[in-house]
């Protein structure tokens, strides 16, 4: 959506927001890495100060809210396994610019 100009716009914009906040990890999880725990919708784990964590999963058409300690450390376990995959924030820096620099 968009075409590759805005693409490389946003892509740009995740660059910048790395470096300029540093608690953001941005990992890239190139397509070689094959079939992984996400492939079929995203997930998010939110942790909170107060109270237990929380996964909300996101597949085509409804939001799951997870609360349960079996559930969310299932989730812990996969995203671990992701990042362990993913190209380190380094070489995900890198492999965006490459990115930008091939759409434009």
């Amino acid at each position: 959506m968009g075409g590759p100009a805005v693409l490389a716009e946003q892509l740009g914009h995740l660059l910048a927001l790395q470096e300029t906040l540093p608690h953001l990890q941005l990992q890239v999880l190139p397509f070689a890495a094959g079939a992984h725990p996400a492939i079929d919708g995203t997930h998010t784990i939110f942790r909170f100060d107060a109270g237990g964590p929380v996964v909300v999963v996101e597949p085509m058409t409804t939001s799951l809210y997870l609360e349960e300690d079996a559930d969310v450390g299932q989730y812990d376990v996969n995203f671990n396994h992701l990042r362990s995959q993913a190209l380190d924030t380094k070489r995900s820096r890198t492999f965006i610019r490459d990115v930008i620099k091939e759409i434009r």
